[in-house]
């Protein structure tokens, strides 16, 4: 056999062994590309048991479509980023304004607004209400330890 050929041989069965490998751990060959989260889909329960300590404070849960939720709350939506970022950083609203929070992150997290905290799983959203009897009132935010990430001014 020529030398060539020998070459030849040696890659495809190292080309082969890589594909077979492959194939038996379920994995696929990884592109460079980041798939980017399907922000249309609704955030669903693992099946698999989680030990998880029991929220502070409960928000409302989330009821409906996320697409059809973003728009119906495009005015009153916050987001915490993957660094625990909120977006947008300073907002104004009426007392007793309901909001929605949303995690935008993959990983779990407690948001806390004026001291009341919030349980959040990856990629999961609640609804809050925000009062106060004192007006106006400006309430500090939290994303896990990311410190004064953004203020809500109440007012009348």
């Amino acid at each position: 056999m020529s030398n060539k050929k020998l070459i030849w041989l040696v890659i495809v069965v190292i080309v082969l062994a890589i594909v077979f490998i492959g194939m038996r751990k379920g994995s696929t060959i990884n592109s460079g590309v980041t798939p980017t989260p399907n922000l249309s889909a609704t955030p669903k329960a693992s099946s698999s048991p989680v030990v998880k300590k029991p929220p502070v404070v409960t928000a409302t849960p989330a009821l409906g479509n996320y697409s059809q939720l973003v728009t119906e709350y495009r005015d009153r939506r916050v987001q915490f980023n993957n660094i625990c970022q909120m977006s947008p950083s300073a907002l104004t609203y009426k007392n007793g304004t309901k909001i929605m929070l949303d995690n935008r992150s993959s990983e779990s997290r407690v948001v806390t607004i004026d001291g009341t905290p919030y349980n959040f799983s990856g990629y999961s959203y609640r609804f809050v209400t925000l009062s106060s009897n004192t007006l106006p009132r400006t309430l500090a935010v939290n994303c896990g330890p990311s410190i004064n990430v953004g203020v809500i001014t109440l007012q009348r």
